[in-house]
């Protein structure tokens, strides 16, 4: 059995209950990282379509990005209601990326 399949059957339980969405946030960057596609689309799947849209949102804003992958290793900060991509179409409005770009090349 291919290490796909394996992890697909391995995962496809733990799936069966609400899965946390930072935990699909984790799950979805560590495919993009290993270059995994099916499988990063099948923990996309879970989301409800405006949590999908959400994420692609997020994950086109390369700040926000890096920063939460640098939260990834902290276990336990992912599992809880936390991190929601319902909230995160709000924080990504107000472009506080954007404003800090502005300071850095004010400041540089």
């Amino acid at each position: 059995m291919s290490p796909e399949a394996k992890a697909a059957l391995s995962e496809e339980y733990s799936n069966s209950f609400n899965v946390a969405d930072g935990d699909i946030y984790g799950k979805v960057r560590q495919y993009q990282r290993q270059n995994k596609t099916f499988a990063e689309r099948r923990w996309r799947s879970y989301l409800s379509t405006g949590k999908q849209k959400a994420l692609g949102q997020l994950l086109g804003r390369d700040r926000y990005t890096k920063a939460f992958d640098t939260l990834l290793d902290i276990r336990g900060l992912w599992a809880g209601p936390g991190f929601s991509l319902g909230n995160m179409q709000e924080i990504l409005a107000m472009r506080f990326d954007e404003v800090g770009e502005e300071v850095s090349a004010i400041i540089a």
